[in-house]
C-alpha cells in the first residue's frame, strides 16, 4: 500500500514534515514531528491552532501502545513542533503496519476540529530491514495531509467482498480501527 506522501509539491489540506527511524539496538521507532505547511484554516480569524496526534496502527496490533500529541501551537496555518516521541516496539513488523497522523484545530471552547491525517508505513522506515539505509539514518518525510471521502463507501465494500484477499482484510482492519466507516 503506497501512498506516494513524499512527492508532495501541491496540498489541498496541508503537509506535515517529520523525520523517523528505528534503533534496532534498542527496539524503538523515534519521531520528530518537525512542522507542518498550509494546514486549513479553521477558526474565524482564519488560522488554526494545530496540534498533531501520532498513534500506531493497526491498534489491534498494538493494543498497549499509547499516542502522543503534540503541543498547540496558536494562530498559524505553519506551525513549528519540533518534538520528539518514541514507540518501544520489536522489530517483526506485522501487515499493513503504519504510524497516523491526525492534525487538529484546538478549540477551548467547543470540541477539536479535524484538519486532516496522514499515514507512514512502517516498512518506509529506515531500520525497520530497509535495503541499502543504514541502520539508526534518520530519513525525513513530507506526508500530504489528506481527509476521508464519503465516496470510499464502495471501495469498502469491495474490499470486503475479498474475503480470500489476506492483503484486504488486513487493510479492512486497519482502518476500521483508526476510523469507523
Amino acid at each position: 500500500m503506497q501512498y506516494f506522501q513524499n512527492e508532495a509539491h501541491e496540498c489541498k489540506y496541508g503537509i506535515l514534515n517529520l523525520r523517523a527511524y528505528y534503533n534496532q539496538n534498542t527496539q524503538t521507532l523515534v519521531v520528530e514531528v518537525l512542522g507542518a505547511k498550509q494546514v486549513i484554516p479553521l477558526d474565524t480569524n482564519g488560522l488554526s491552532d494545530p496540534f498533531v496526534i501520532v498513534e500506531l496502527v493497526p491498534k489491534f496490533r498494538y493494543p498497549n501502545q499509547q499516542s502522543f500529541k503534540t503541543k498547540v501551537v496558536s494562530k498559524t496555518l505553519n506551525p513549528v513542533f519540533d518534538e520528539s516521541f518514541e514507540f518501544q516496539i520489536p522489530q517483526n513488523l506485522p501487515p499493513a503496519a503504519m504510524l497516523h497522523f491526525t492534525v487538529m484545530d484546538y478549540d477551548y471552547l467547543r470540541s477539536n476540529d479535524f484538519a486532516g491525517e496522514a499515514f507512514l508505513e512502517l516498512a518506509e522506515v529506515p531500520g525497520f530491514g530497509t535495503a541499502g539505509v543504514a541502520p539508526n539514518a534518520l530519513r525525513q518525510f513530507n506526508l500530504l495531509l489528506i481527509q476521508p471521502v464519503d465516496d470510499n463507501k464502495d471501495l469498502i465494500e469491495t474490499l470486503r467482498s475479498r474475503a480470500e484477499d489476506k492483503q484486504a482484510i488486513e487493510f479492512l482492519k486497519c482502518i476500521t480501527t483508526t476510523r469507523s466507516y
